[in-house]
């Protein structure tokens, strides 16, 4: 007996728990030109020094000192009064990890100053009109004018990376399971396919909670790709159009990912264990 409740102890998904880092991240893209500029707020629960990775960005500066990116990541020192700002642009032209044009923006990596140590995040968004987007979240929030949309997405969850998906193209439907929001993101000619996805999508969840505990999260969403992706993100998988079209992929591969936001994206290896 003893044995099964610790086994049970440790499937329990950690979203009970916080990261000493909170990192606010405001981007402004211009698909276009392939273009990203981006302001980062750092707040830091203890003293720590934290390793970014700054491949690919430029006009980095850190509270208004310029430093060089030529080595691919700078080392930051976070005192717990302290808030970091950091300003920096991005060429988004680094594919597999870019996939941009002037309808679909699509981030994977090496597109913020991503940090070496979980962080709870928020993201802002601004993206010209006739844009859907959407990233790790639990609520999105969307302020619109006739040129732009701003797209703030909340996460009160540690997370080792961010990621994006944003495109023209995108038919949003959604639906629910219990007080869980369902979403897909499917281009318009694949639009037809959303049904037979959120159905499953309940099916799989209703299975894992039996199985294992509540879902950890408010959202799920199925999101298409242009890249032949099957990603499994928190609250969301990012799966490539040659993918979703495949008729077994719902029975298969869908249930694979949604059983990641359990082992993989709400329960994280202790890197202090050895």
């Amino acid at each position: 007996m003893r044995l099964i409740k610790i086994f049970i102890f440790m499937i329990v998904p950690l979203t009970g728990w916080g990261a000493n880092l909170h990192y606010i991240l405001d981007v402004t893209i211009e698909p276009q030109n392939q273009t990203l500029i981006g302001v980062v707020h750092i707040k830091a629960a203890a003293n720590q020094t934290m390793r970014l990775n700054v491949e690919n960005l430029s006009q980095l500066t850190v509270d208004g000192k310029v430093l060089s990116t030529d080595e691919g990541h700078i080392t930051l020192d976070v005192q717990s009064a302290q808030e970091l700002v950091i300003h920096y642009q991005a060429l988004l032209n680094q594919k597999p990890l870019h996939f941009v044009d002037q309808d679909n923006v699509f981030l994977t990596g090496h597109w913020y100053p991503q940090p070496d140590v979980l962080a709870e995040y928020a993201l802002s968004v601004t993206l010209p009109s006739g844009f859907i987007a959407t990233s790790e979240a639990d609520s999105v929030k969307i302020q619109a004018t006739e040129t732009a949309s701003t797209f703030s997405f909340q996460f009160n969850h540690p997370l080792d990376s961010l990621n994006l998906a944003a495109s023209k193209n995108y038919v949003l439907k959604t639906d629910a399971y219990k007080n869980i929001r369902l979403e897909a993101y499917f281009f318009k000619e694949d639009a037809h396919l959303a049904d037979i996805y959120l159905e499953y999508s309940k099916k799989y969840l209703a299975m894992y909670e039996t199985m294992l505990t509540p879902y950890p999260y408010q959202r799920f969403a199925i999101v298409e790709n242009i890249l032949p992706t099957g990603f499994g993100m928190p609250t969301y998988t990012l799966l490539g159009r040659a993918v979703v079209r495949l008729p077994f992929i719902v029975k298969t591969s869908l249930g694979h990912e949604i059983l990641h936001e359990w082992f993989g994206n709400s329960v994280f290896i202790e890197a202090d264990m050895p």
